[in-house]
């Protein structure tokens, strides 16, 4: 499988399916496209560029400039059971997410790869992650939608995109106090691009933001990982019935099923992978978190010896 993906050297994007093409190699897209059409799609030339292609969603603009998911109506399957709620089918959701992300790029969004965040757009891409999360919870009403191979692949780029910002942040914020470590006694330091953090009337001083916002992207990540368990368990694609029928060159009944248990088993391999890059994308996040709370704790400890004064709370 493809190497795990580095948010700062890897943002290239100008497409979602060239971000799928980093996460996975074109063997495995492949792979994956003809499992899902003979198993099943709905659609026979079913393939991530063609879905985001189709206008299903817009981006509205609020007074404050935020960008917020809103769903056209589309031809849904009978069995989908979002089809009737505000935000539209399974498909429309997650076609819906992945319009907004590619509307805001990390290119459009971050700025270069390598950079760091603006501390204003780091607002924008946690709300934005958050939201992606909170609709992603709609495929947990429609189990028939989220067992399809489709849904499978567009939760899965969903997933990994915002995994990605997740550890954009945490990374900013650790070349932030890296500068400031450099800059310490020159009287040079990063400035806030926004107003300060607040808790009520309480703000917080900046050189104890990262640790907030380490400790918000830690629960964001353990939260983001309890919605892909419930969303992406592998499951047995439904080798039955009108299924057979989609399969070409089968000769016969037996060989219809024998061609269903291969692709059934192609199938599964291709989760199994899927969950590996996902599982070493997450594990990965998390020790990011860890790593810049440590680096906080032992810059302050450092600032602390050298102005002579004692440590505090640095266990």
């Amino acid at each position: 499988m493809a190497p795990p993906v580095n948010p700062d050297d890897h943002h290239t994007d100008t497409e979602m399916a060239d971000m799928t093409e980093m996460m996975f190699d074109s063997e495995w897209l492949e792979d994956y496209t003809r499992a899902a059409t003979a198993l099943g799609s709905e659609s026979p030339d079913f393939t991530l560029p063609t879905v985001l292609a189709a206008e299903d969603t817009e981006r509205a603009t609020t007074s404050s400039g935020a960008s917020t998911i809103v769903e056209h109506e589309r031809p849904n399957p009978a069995t989908c059971q979002n089809a009737n709620k505000p935000h539209g089918s399974c498909v429309g959701i997650t076609t819906g997410i992945l319009t907004s992300m590619r509307g805001n790029s990390p290119l459009c969004l971050m700025g270069s790869p390598g950079t760091s965040l603006s501390l204003s757009t780091v607002d924008s891409v946690l709300s934005a992650a958050q939201e992606a999360v909170q609709l992603m919870r709609g495929l947990l009403d429609c189990p028939i939608c989220r067992a399809g191979p489709q849904l499978q692949l567009l939760a899965t780029v969903v997933f990994a995109e915002v995994i990605s910002r997740y550890r954009r942040v945490i990374s900013t914020y650790r070349n932030i106090k890296q500068q400031q470590q450099q800059q310490h006694g020159q009287g040079a330091h990063e400035e806030l691009k926004r107003a300060p953090l607040s808790i009520g009337s309480h703000q917080i001083e900046g050189s104890m933001e990262a640790v907030l916002v380490g400790g918000v992207v830690s629960s964001r990540l353990q939260e983001l990982e309890a919605v892909m368990g419930d969303i992406l368990v592998p499951q047995k694609p439904d080798v039955s019935g009108d299924s057979t029928a989609k399969i070409e060159g089968g000769g016969g009944s037996s060989s219809s099923s024998n061609n269903n248990s291969n692709l059934s088993a192609l199938l599964g391999g291709l989760y199994n992978r899927r969950d590996s890059f996902l599982g070493e994308q997450l594990t990965a996040g998390k020790q990011e978190v860890t790593d810049l709370l440590r680096f906080d704790r032992e810059s302050n400890s450092s600032s602390s010896s050298a102005r002579g004064g004692p440590e505090i709370l640095n266990s």
